[in-house]
């Protein structure tokens, strides 16, 4: 068991809570992106289910039905960007044409397919309704995909991998909610309090900070008294957003950044490539994914600068002296000479990219901006300090968009003065 996560010992640590018993009903499985929560919460859940001791590559039926997601014990829920994903997963299937890459594939798409389960939507949901057609056209054309052959790519076989990448896409940014709503809480807590037709259901909630207030307080009722045969799953990767009434009630893992190597070492064994940027100190595995993206990392910079010169502009106009270093590094040569009276030129990247990886991004690349404009900025307790409540701010903006569903344009705007006021 658990033999598909690389380089995590929390999986070291559940092996053995599950060969003696220690389970209890709710778990919180704690890590940065892309660190193996979801793959590890649904290896558990095929243990768990599993006639045969949970071996790995176990025959019996209900591991089969694990394996391709399409268990009837097994329900996942959660808001998540899964594109990237996808488009990596058909880059391995059409690359090496074999068992494993095709259910990399399968699976990919069904962690998306999963979150339109009927038992979590009401019927007369207009995002359902409309995610219907395109669910069907996603099975049926997985189904259709063959396991293993000839490892030359045919046209077909790639029209086909190509298709379901557009369609699962569509399905994501069309019907997929931004928070998770009370009553796909309610739905799923009806689901679980049902005699199971097997040896344990198991519930997943990814990026359970992401609920609505209503939300979180219908799930926290049913964690005060959790059925017997039901083990909840939680994953998030910033545990202080989760209400202290519900961490009081799961047991956490801790999943930790993996290092340079094996993050390396997942690239390579699980998606059949190479890394992009193995120099890189850390992100290696992220930075492998975001080559999937619709966008370039340089149109994020770009929007960061377009961002940072505002501030400086608006910091001066209330009489903040800014050095002319602080406006110069790492500015590029196209943001020379653009309007930056308002926030139109940084607010068109996000008009033109609406994925949750361009808002995650845009605030990773300002954090990373304002460390380099503090390395080259003299010390001095004052600086130290104002660059860290900056970074603060930073912080609670990103927040505000991903927790909170604020406006992008409404973060930036309060973000943008409230730095101007500590500089």
């Amino acid at each position: 068991m658990f033999e598909n996560i690389v380089g995590q010992p929390a999986t070291d640590l559940l092996r053995d809570d599950v060969m003696h018993a220690r389970l209890p009903a709710a778990l919180l499985f704690v890590g940065p992106p892309a660190s193996g929560k979801l793959t590890a919460a649904l290896e558990l859940a095929r243990v768990l289910s599993c006639t045969q001791g949970g071996v790995w590559q176990c025959p019996c039926a209900p591991c089969v039905q694990h394996t391709e997601l399409l268990s009837p014990e097994l329900l996942v829920m959660g808001i998540k960007d899964l594109i990237l994903e996808i488009r990596a997963s058909a880059r391995a299937y059409m690359s090496v044409h074999t068992q494993g890459t095709r259910y990399l594939f399968v699976r990919a798409v069904r962690k998306l397919i999963t979150r339109f389960d009927e038992r979590l939507w009401d019927s007369d949901d207009t995002r359902f309704s409309a995610a219907v057609s395109s669910i069907a056209e996603l099975d049926q054309e997985l189904a259709s995909l063959p396991a293993q052959g000839d490892r030359r790519t045919t046209p077909e076989q790639k029209e086909r991998v190509q298709r379901i990448c557009v369609i699962a896409e569509r399905l994501q940014q069309e019907s997929l909610y931004t928070q998770l709503p009370v009553q796909q809480i309610r739905n799923a807590i009806q689901w679980v309090r049902l005699t199971p037709s097997g040896r344990k259901k198991v519930l997943i909630i990814e990026h359970a900070h992401a609920m609505h207030e209503s939300a979180r307080t219908a799930f926290l009722k049913i964690l005060e008294e959790p059925p017997r045969d039901t083990l909840f799953i939680l994953t998030t990767a910033t545990k202080y957003a989760i209400m202290p009434t519900v961490l009081s009630r799961v047991r956490s893992y801790s999943f930790r950044e993996r290092s340079v190597e094996l993050q390396c070492a997942v690239i390579t064994r699980v998606f059949h490539d190479r890394p992009t940027d193995a120099k890189n100190t850390q992100g290696v595995l992220l930075h492998y994914l975001y080559q999937f993206l619709s966008f370039s990392l340089e149109e994020v910079q770009t929007s960061v600068m377009y961002f940072w010169l505002y501030v400086c502009q608006h910091a001066r106009c209330i009489g903040r002296i800014i050095p002319d270093t602080w406006v110069s590094v790492g500015t590029q040569p196209q943001v020379s000479g653009m309007d930056l009276t308002s926030l139109d030129s940084t607010l068109h990247f996000f008009q033109a990219h609406k994925q949750q990886h361009a808002v995650s991004l845009f605030f990773s690349l300002l954090v990373r901006h304002m460390r380099t404009l503090q390395r080259t900025t003299e010390y001095s307790a004052r600086n130290t300090e104002c660059f860290a409540h900056i970074a603060h701010c930073i912080e609670q903006a990103h927040r505000n968009v991903q927790l909170w569903n604020l406006t992008i344009q409404g973060t930036l705007e309060h973000l943008a003065h409230t730095i101007a006021n500590h500089l």
